[in-house]
């Protein structure tokens, strides 16, 4: 796990700040969902112990976001009217 401070050229809208802590995991060896909830899970479960009361959870994965849209890709299109 990575942890480390960020520093933005611009404060952002929602924190105010410029400088936010950033936290990353990779997993190596199980390409499981299970294993990918598992290392989320410990993350979150860390940062709420060391008492961190604000987090934001930002997942950028592809496959993940191409499985959340993929049932929209069954549906019936919808017709415009003109």
């Amino acid at each position: 796990m990575l942890c480390r401070r960020r520093c933005k050229s611009r404060a952002s809208k929602t924190f105010r700040s410029r400088t936010t802590i950033q936290v990353g995991a990779e997993i190596f060896g199980d390409p499981s969902i299970e294993a990918e909830l598992e290392s989320i899970n410990l993350m979150l479960r860390s940062i709420e112990l060391s008492g961190i009361n604000k987090t934001t959870l930002n997942i950028g994965h592809a496959g993940l976001i191409a499985s959340v849209l993929e049932p929209f890709t069954k549906l019936d299109k919808v017709s415009s009217y003109s």
